[in-house]
Parts: C-alpha cells; sequence; structure tokens
C-alpha cells in the first residue's frame, strides 16, 4: 500500500489606484475613471510518496516504514506579474442614449520577453427605446434596449511559466560532487498576448411577463495560446506558441416566461440557447510544420486515435480520419477510399480528411421553477448537438480489444467471422511486429470515419423540491422560517 500526500500554498496580492469624476449638465451625464493595478500570484505544490503501513487503518503519512521506491518528492511552482493601466469615459444622454469607452494597456509575465505589453479597447452604444415619448406610455412596455459594441480583449487564463526557462534540479545523481539541473520548460520569448476582437449586436426586452435578450457576436481572434508538439530531439515534446488567426459567430438567444402568477404561487419557465461556429482563418509556419508531424503521428500502426491538426477553413477541434466504406463480407478487411476516389484496404495518413467537429454547434438550457402554496419545484435540463465524437470505447473494448482479459460480446457478436458475414468490426488480425515496450501485437485500428459518431445529446441535469412551512405551525415553536428541501444533481 501506498500513501500519496499533497501539500502547498498560494498567495495573491494585489493594489489599485483609481481616480473617479462625475458630472451632470442638464441631459447630459459624464463619468471619467483612471486606474492603475498592479498584481502578483503565486503557488508552489509538494508531492511525497511513502509505503509500508502496518494496516489499511494506519494510513496517515506518519505511519509509513519508507519513501516509496523508486519514488521521489515532486513538485511545481508559478509566478506571475501584471501591471495595467485603465482609462474608461461613459456618457449618457437624456437616460435615452447611453455610450461607453475603454482603453487599457498592460503587461504580464506569463508572456515572452518580446512581448510583455498589450493594448487592448472596447466602445459600445445602448438606446433606451422605453424612455422615449412614442413609447413611453405603452404600459406593457418595461423595457426595450437596442446595444451594439466592438472591442479587443486578451487572455490570460492558461498555465504559468509557459514562455520562460525553468530548471529541475538532478537530485538523485552528483557528477564531481556537484549537484546539476536541466531544463524542464522551453523558453519561447516570442510568445505574445492573445488579442480578440468582438463584434455584437443585441436587444433587451422585458414586457409585463417576458424576459428576452438576443445577441449576434463575430470575434476574432488573432495569436490564440496552444500547446504544440515539437520534435524530441530539441529536448521536449511540446511548446506553447501562438495559433494564428480564428473566428467565432453565432446567436445568445435567453427567455424566462412567467406562465403563472397568482396569490397561491407562481410558475416560470425559462431557455437559452448558444450557437458557435469555429473556424481557422490563418496559421503560421510553425503549425504547418507540426502538423506534418502529427501526421507521422497518425501514421504509427500502434496509434489508434486521431491526432490535432490545423487547417484554415476547418473548425479548431476537428477530426482528421480515413473515409471508410466499411468491412468486405468477404475479406472481413475494412474498405477505404482515397483522396483521389480510389478504393483500398491499405490505411494511409496522406488520406486522412475532415469528418466532423467536436466543438457543439449548439448548446442551451432548459429550466422550470414554479412554487404553489409553500410546495416548490425546480427543474433544469442541458442539451447540445450538432457535433462529433470519435468513439475510442468500440475501438479500445471491443476491436482492438485483448483477448486475454474478459471482453465485450460484441467482440464476438459483431466481429467478422466466416466469408459473406455483414459485420460491424473487422477480423483479427495478429503482427509479430513490436509495439513500443518489445510486445507483438493484435494490428491496431487507426483512425477511420466508421468510428465518428454524431454526438446529440439532452439530460436532465438537477431536481429540486421544497416545502416551506407555513408561519401558523412554525410561530407556536418560535421560529421565523422552517423549509425541508431536497435536490439531485447529475
Amino acid at each position: 500500500q501506498m500513501c500519496i500526500r499533497d501539500s502547498g500554498s498560494s498567495s495573491s496580492l494585489s493594489g489599485d489606484f483609481r481616480l473617479q469624476y462625475n458630472q451632470k449638465f442638464g441631459k447630459h451625464d459624464f463619468f471619467l475613471t483612471g486606474q492603475m493595478e498592479i498584481s502578483e500570484s503565486k503557488y508552489t505544490e509538494t508531492t511525497h510518496y511513502a509505503e509500508g503501513f502496518p494496516n489499511e487503518n494506519m494510513n496517515n503519512i506518519i505511519f509509513a516504514r519508507q519513501y516509496a521506491e523508486g519514488k521521489t518528492p515532486t513538485g511545481t511552482e508559478g509566478l506571475n506579474r501584471s501591471l495595467s493601466f485603465l482609462g474608461y469615459l461613459a456618457y449618457t444622454y437624456n437616460n435615452r442614449i447611453s455610450t461607453d469607452l475603454t482603453i487599457r494597456t498592460g503587461a504580464s509575465s506569463m508572456y515572452g520577453n518580446d512581448n510583455r505589453w498589450a493594448t487592448f479597447w472596447s466602445a459600445g452604444v445602448a438606446w433606451l427605446m422605453h424612455n422615449e415619448s412614442f413609447l413611453k406610455n405603452v404600459s406593457w412596455i418595461d423595457e426595450l434596449k437596442l446595444r451594439g459594441s466592438v472591442g479587443t480583449s486578451g487572455n490570460q487564463n492558461f498555465r504559468q511559466n509557459m514562455a520562460i526557462p525553468v530548471y529541475r534540479y538532478i537530485t538523485d545523481r552528483y557528477y564531481f560532487n556537484q549537484m546539476g539541473a536541466v531544463l524542464s520548460n522551453m523558453e519561447n520569448p516570442n510568445l505574445s498576448w492573445e488579442q480578440k476582437t468582438e463584434y455584437s449586436v443585441g436587444v433587451d426586452v422585458r414586457l409585463s411577463r417576458l424576459q428576452l435578450s438576443a445577441e449576434y457576436y463575430l470575434a476574432d481572434t488573432k495569436n490564440m495560446v496552444i500547446t504544440r508538439s515539437i520534435v524530441p530531439s530539441t529536448g521536449f515534446t511540446s511548446l506553447s506558441d501562438n495559433l494564428g488567426k480564428v473566428r467565432n459567430q453565432g446567436f445568445d438567444i435567453s427567455a424566462t416566461v412567467t406562465a403563472l402568477r397568482g396569490k397561491n404561487g407562481f410558475l416560470n419557465v425559462s431557455a437559452s440557447i448558444l450557437t458557435n461556429k469555429n473556424k481557422i482563418l490563418k496559421i503560421t509556419d510553425e503549425l504547418r510544420d507540426y502538423n506534418e508531424q502529427q501526421a507521422q503521428i497518425a501514421a504509427r500502426e500502434y496509434n489508434s486515435t486521431p491526432v490535432n491538426q490545423y487547417e484554415e477553413g476547418l473548425p479548431m477541434n476537428g477530426i482528421f480520419a480515413v473515409p471508410s466504406l466499411g468491412i468486405d463480407p468477404q475479406t472481413g478487411v475494412e474498405v477505404y477510399r482515397k483522396k483521389n476516389g480510389q478504393i483500398t484496404t491499405t490505411w494511409n495518413t496522406n488520406d486522412r480528411i475532415f469528418c466532423g467537429n467536436t466543438d457543439p454547434e449548439y448548446n442551451g438550457v432548459l429550466g422550470l421553477y414554479g412554487e404553489y402554496k409553500g410546495i416548490g419545484l425546480s427543474v433544469s435540463m442541458t442539451f447540445l448537438g450538432g457535433c462529433y465524437y470519435y468513439n475510442k470505447t468500440l475501438v479500445d473494448r471491443v476491436e482492438d480489444a485483448d483477448l486475454s482479459y474478459n471482453v465485450d460480446r460484441r467482440v464476438f457478436s459483431g466481429r467478422w467471422q466466416t466469408p459473406g458475414q455483414v459485420a460491424q468490426y473487422k477480423k483479427f488480425s495478429y503482427t509479430a511486429s513490436q509495439d513500443e515496450e518489445g510486445n507483438g501485437t493484435y494490428v491496431k485500428t487507426q483512425a477511420t470515419s466508421r468510428f465518428v459518431q454524431k454526438r446529440n445529446e439532452m439530460e436532465l441535469s438537477s431536481i429540486s423540491a421544497y416545502y416551506e412551512f407555513p408561519q401558523k405551525l412554525i410561530r407556536p415553536l418560535r421560529l421565523q422560517r422552517l423549509r425541508l428541501s431536497a435536490y439531485m444533481n447529475n
């Protein structure tokens, strides 16, 4: 029995200096803000492995006989410092037209030495139509607002220390009685800020029993930060780099309706849906090399999973596989279609094509919330669709199953065994070639469109119910409120 103990700490420090000014001139309202902000966040974590415990109940690390054999303490740490300056201007005319302008410039240690600083801005305008004279007396309109905005923004939502060299000390051996160190993270001084430029137009409506919000957006992200594979001869297998340019566009719509409302209770029904389509507009030369490396990985006989690949005009998270025509009933082998249209039984990495996007084209939430005479019920459902996934479970557990262990019954009921049989899975094929561990293995099923499946989901994500006891029952108990509730989450 082995015990693993993690310990660590994190801290953050921030401070800002802010000046604000607001003034009203008749129908004109002005609001100005100037701000400087400085911050630091850091963390450390240490992991210890120990073994040799007297029994399963005495599993605290203090009862261990020794450190686990072949294990050494490990740890990680991160540090991020940032400095920024912000200017903000808001102007409103007669509570009908509202505009704002923001500009921000800042530096972060998370980026390369050559690209620490970046400047972002945004501008927006809104028309409060319900305050116009031609709608002011329309009693059934509580709010009607048209709005639009354009702006740029950055992103620091990724692992720290990605752009700087990080060293790891060698403590298990010494050279001439001296301790050495090796690089554990490759430096990238050119790593720059992600820069997203977003345009949006929307409308907000609030009537007596309806609240509706709808927005169309288009966002272009330049220099998106990704982790890509690099040639192992560099001493590393991956590097954080900038992708190129990606476009996202879609609609964001949400609505809530008060279906019932009375003295004994209410019933609200809500729904929201977000659609999104993303497309790579431009990739860097480094990513073109990366795609070639990924093609080589896909070609390896023991690789059974589609590899990441980025191509202009296609989504970020696409599935690339060789088109399959199914299993030949006479031979039990898989039949493929090459890019030139020819039919073949030989899998070739150069024949891989885009077979689907793993990102949902739409997702949303359906909700119901109501109460009647103290009895309340809340139900929430989520849904998504318009996307695909590669069913690797069928590959690993059925088609490439290891017959040395218990297996899924479809290994025999769905696999080709005799000529003329129409089957979903190909015949067993064994190769004497060695895998990475030096063992002969069954021939692996490489990335094929046969296992690319549609993904459309709807699930009941949460249910909650409660009973609010009436005051006449709990007042003699000197209670102000008593509620019994239950909930389930998925």
